[in-house]
C-alpha cells in the first residue's frame, strides 16, 4: 500500500470518509426503519456506524482490482486548442439565445439539433483514445494545502453567514422535530406541519431520509433546538465537504492544475447563478443545511469520479465505494434514488469505448447502483402519485432557465456543457470532456425525452435536477482557465493565477453583502482591487495579459457598488430572496422568526395556530410548536389523502385572507367557521394586512384577547 494511502489525512481520505459514514448510518435508520422502530431504538444503536467507519474505510481501501487494469498508455504530446470547434459551439449557443425571439419554447429543439451532430462526429473520431487516468495524483504539497485551508475557511464561512429561505425549510427541520417530540412512536410516520384530527402519515418516499434523523439525534445530545444543529453545525462541515469533493474530482481530471480550476469554481459558486432558485449557486453554500442540497453539490461529483476510476481500473475498492455512494445519496434526498444512478453512469461512460473489456466493465460497475434502482422500482408508484398531487410541473425551457439562469450564466454554463473539450490541450481530459458532452447533451439534454423523463423517472417537479449529475461547474472551470492561459505567451500551468483567484471572492464578501454597504465597504473595495493589481504586477511580470484581465476583474468588481441593481443582484449572497446575517445565527428572518417563536409560546394546549404563511413555516421548525391549520400550498396539496376531503379550498383562502393577499367574498363566514371547525387558539396578522380592522372586530367579537409584539397583532383564544 503506497504512503498515500497510509498517510491519516490525504484529500482522498478526508473526502470519502464522510461518504462512508453517510452510508453506513443511511443503512442503520432504513433498517429501523423498516422495522417499525422509533427513536430510542435508533439511539441505542447510533454508535454502530461510528465505531464501525475507520475499519470500514481500511477494509475498503485493502480491497484487490476485481480485474485487470488497463494498461497504461504512453504519455501523449498536448494538442492544439480547437478554436475552430469553439468558434462552432459560440455560434450554436448564440442561436439558441436570439431564437428566443421567434420560439421562445422551442428553440432547445433546434439548438440540440444543431449540437448532436457535432459532438457525435467528434466522439467517433476520438472514441478510441484513452480517458482520463485512474492513477492516484501526486500528493498535495504544503503550498496547495495552505491554498485549500483558505477555500475552505472562506466556504465555511459563506455557508454560515448566507441563507434563502424556502418552504422546504418547515417539511425538513419538522421531521427532525417531529422525531425528538414523539421518540416513541415509529420513526418517521407523524407529520407535525398542520392540524388534523384523523391519522396522520407520511409518504413512504420520505421514511428514506437519514440526514435529519441525524440532525434530531445531535440535537437530543446537545439538548438544542433542531433547526440551530442544522444550520449552525451541519450546513458548514457539509461546506467544507463540498469543496474537498470538488478538489478530489479535480486532482484526477487535471492533476497539474487542479487548485487554480478549483479556486474558479468556488468563485463560480459565489457569484454566477445566484438569481435563480435552482442554479449551482444556490445549492453550493446557501443551502447546505438541505440534503439534496449536499447532494447535488458534493456527493453527485464523488458517485461521478468513482464512476470515472471504476472504469479505468475495475478496482473492487471503488465498485464498495459507489455502492456505498449510491445508499448515502437515498438518505441524503429522495432524489438521490434516479439521481445518483445517473451520476455513476455518466462516470462510467464517460471514458467508455466500444469494445467488449469496457462494457463487461460498464455493466458492473451498474451493479453498484443497485440499491437506489431497486428502491426506486419498489416505489415507483408512489413517487408518481405524489408527483401527480403538485400543480406546478416545468417546461423544459423552464428547467434550463431555473438552473443556468439567464444572461451571462446561461451563456457560460452552455458553452460548457458543449464546448468545454474544445479549449483542453490535454488529449486525456479532452476525451473525457467530450465524452460527458456527447452522452449528456444526447440522451438528458434531448427534448425528445423529456416526456419519458418527466413520466417515468423523475416526474415533471423534479426533472431539472438532472442537470447536477456532471460536474458542470468544473466544466466551465476548466473552459474559463484554458481561455485565461491562451492569452499567456507561456505555456506552464498558470499557478499565479491560482493565487490571485481567491480574491474576487473576497472582494464580494467585503463589498457585495447587503449590511456591509455602509462607509468602509467602498474603500475597502478599492484597496482589495488595488493590492489585486500590484499582486498580479509583481507574480507576473512576465504575463502582461494576465495582468490586464485581472485589472479590468478589479474594477468591476469596484463598479459593483454603483451598479448594484444590475450586478449585485446575480451574486450568491446578494440574489433576491438571500438572507445574511453576521455574526452567524440561525439562518431565518429575525422577524418572522421573533414571531414564531411567540405563537408557540402563547398558543394555548390542545389548540393550532393560524399565522401568515411567511411566518407558518418558521413556527414548524420550532420545538413544541402548534399545529396549523395552513401553510404553504403546495404541502396541502402533498398531505391531502391525511386532511379532510376538501382541505385546500377551505384552508387555502383563510391563509391568504390572514397573510393580507387575497380576501374571499365570504371572509368573516370563512374565518368564524375555520375557528371552530381546526379549534384555533391563535391568529397572527401584520400590522400592514390591509383588512386588519374587520379581522379584529371578528375576533374580538368571538372572545379573542389582541396584544401587539413588533411587527404582527396577535388574537389568543381566552381559555
Amino acid at each position: 500500500m503506497s504512503s498515500r494511502i497510509r498517510a491519516p489525512f490525504t484529500l482522498e481520505t478526508l473526502t470519502l470518509l464522510p461518504l462512508v459514514a453517510l452510508a453506513l448510518w443511511t443503512l442503520l435508520c432504513h433498517v429501523t426503519v423498516h422495522l417499525s422502530g422509533n427513536f430510542h431504538d435508533l439511539t441505542r444503536w447510533s454508535w454502530l456506524p461510528l465505531v464501525a467507519i475507520i475499519p470500514a474505510y481500511r477494509w475498503i481501501l485493502s480491497a484487490r482490482p476485481a480485474s485487470k487494469p488497463t494498461p497504461a498508455t504512453p504519455a501523449t504530446p498536448p494538442q492544439a486548442r480547437d478554436w475552430h470547434g469553439f468558434a462552432i459551439v459560440l455560434t450554436l449557443v448564440a442561436i439558441h439565445e436570439f431564437s428566443a425571439i421567434w420560439f421562445p419554447e422551442s428553440r432547445l429543439y433546434l439548438f440540440w439539433a444543431l449540437a448532436i451532430p457535432l459532438l457525435t462526429r467528434l466522439w467517433i473520431q476520438n472514441r478510441n483514445l484513452p480517458g482520463v487516468t485512474a492513477d492516484a495524483p501526486p500528493p498535495v504539497t504544503r503550498h496547495e494545502g495552505m491554498l485549500l485551508t483558505v477555500l475552505l475557511l472562506l466556504a465555511l464561512f459563506v455557508t454560515l453567514i448566507a441563507h434563502r429561505p424556502e418552504p422546504d425549510d418547515q417539511f425538513f427541520s419538522n421531521l427532525a422535530v417531529m422525531t425528538l417530540e414523539h421518540p416513541e412512536r415509529p420513526l418517521l410516520s407523524w407529520n407535525g406541519m398542520l392540524w388534523n384530527e384523523g391519522p396522520s402519515s407520511w409518504l413512504a418516499v420520505d421514511r428514506l431520509t437519514s440526514i435529519e434523523l441525524g440532525i434530531a439525534l445531535v440535537a437530543s445530545l446537545l439538548g438544542a433546538e433542531p433547526v440551530a444543529v442544522s444550520h449552525m453545525g451541519f450546513a458548514p462541515l457539509f461546506a467544507v465537504w463540498v469543496v474537498l469533493a470538488q478538489g478530489l474530482l479535480l486532482r484526477h481530471l487535471t492533476p497539474r492544475r487542479w487548485l487554480s480550476v478549483l479556486m474558479v469554481v468556488v468563485f463560480l459558486l459565489f457569484s454566477v447563478g445566484g438569481e435563480t432558485g435552482g442554479g449551482f449557486a444556490v445549492f453550493a453554500f446557501v443551502q447546505l443545511f438541505f440534503g439534496k442540497s449536499v447532494l447535488f453539490s458534493a456527493l453527485l461529483p464523488l458517485l461521478f469520479l468513482l464512476g470515472l476510476r471504476f472504469m479505468q481500473q475495475g478496482s473492487r475498492r471503488d465498485w464498495i465505494l459507489m455502492l456505498l455512494g449510491n445508499i448515502a445519496a437515498v438518505g441524503l434526498s429522495t432524489s438521490g434514488l434516479f439521481l445518483a444512478p445517473v451520476a455513476t453512469g455518466m462516470g462510467l461512460i464517460a471514458n467508455w469505448r466500444p469494445n467488449r473489456a469496457d462494457t463487461q466493465r460498464l455493466l458492473l460497475g451498474v451493479t453498484g447502483c443497485l440499491y437506489p434502482l431497486s428502491t426506486g422500482l419498489a416505489l415507483h408508484q408512489t413517487m408518481m402519485a405524489t408527483m401527480d398531487t403538485m400543480p406546478w410541473g416545468l417546461s423544459v425551457e423552464a428547467n434550463l432557465h431555473k438552473v443556468f439562469g439567464a444572461g451571462t450564466s446561461r451563456w457560460l454554463y452552455l458553452t460548457a456543457l458543449v464546448g468545454a473539450w474544445s479549449l483542453s490541450t490535454d488529449p486525456r481530459l479532452r476525451r473525457t470532456l467530450l465524452g460527458i458532452s456527447f452522452i449528456y447533451v444526447g440522451i438528458f439534454f434531448n427534448p425528445f425525452l423529456y416526456p419519458i423523463f418527466t413520466g417515468y423517472l423523475t416526474g415533471s417537479v423534479t426533472t431539472w435536477r438532472l442537470f447536477f449529475t456532471i460536474p458542470l461547474p468544473i466544466m466551465a472551470a476548466l473552459m474559463l482557465i484554458s481561455l485565461v492561459a491562451a492569452l499567456r505567451p507561456d505555456r506552464r500551468a498558470p499557478e499565479p493565477l491560482s493565487l490571485l483567484l481567491t480574491l474576487p471572492p473576497l472582494l464580494y464578501l467585503s463589498s457585495a453583502v447587503r449590511g456591509w454597504s455602509g462607509f468602509w465597504s467602498m474603500p475597502l473595495a478599492t484597496a482589495s482591487a488595488a493590492l489585486a493589481i500590484l499582486s498580479a504586477t509583481y507574480l507576473t511580470r512576465r504575463f502582461r495579459p494576465l495582468v490586464a484581465l485581472l485589472a479590468l476583474l478589479a474594477l468591476l468588481t469596484t463598479l459593483n457598488h454603483f451598479q448594484a441593481d444590475k450586478i449585485r443582484k446575480r451574486t450568491t449572497l446578494t440574489a433576491p430572496r438571500t438572507l445574511t446575517h453576521f455574526p452567524p445565527t440561525i439562518k431565518e428572518p429575525p422577524d418572522a422568526l421573533a414571531a414564531a417563536r411567540y405563537i408557540v409560546t402563547n398558543t394555548p394546549a390542545r389548540h393550532s395556530a393560524l399565522v401568515p404563511t411567511g411566518v407558518a413555516i418558521w413556527v414548524a421548525t420550532l420545538k413544541h410548536a402548534p399545529l396549523q391549520v395552513s401553510t404553504e400550498e403546495i404541502y396541502l396539496d402533498l398531505l391531502k389523502r391525511w386532511l379532510e376531503p376538501g382541505a385546500k379550498e377551505r384552508r387555502a383562502p383563510l391563509a391568504r385572507y390572514i397573510s393580507g393577499t387575497q380576501r374571499p367574498d365570504d371572509a368573516i363566514s370563512r374565518l368564524r367557521q375555520g375557528v371552530e371547525a381546526y379549534r384555533i387558539g391563535l391568529i397572527a396578522i401584520h400590522q400592514s394586512n390591509p383588512w386588519l380592522s374587520e379581522i379584529a372586530q371578528t375576533l374580538q367579537s368571538m372572545g379573542f384577547q389582541p396584544s401587539t409584539q413588533e411587527e404582527y397583532r396577535y388574537w389568543v383564544r381566552a381559555e
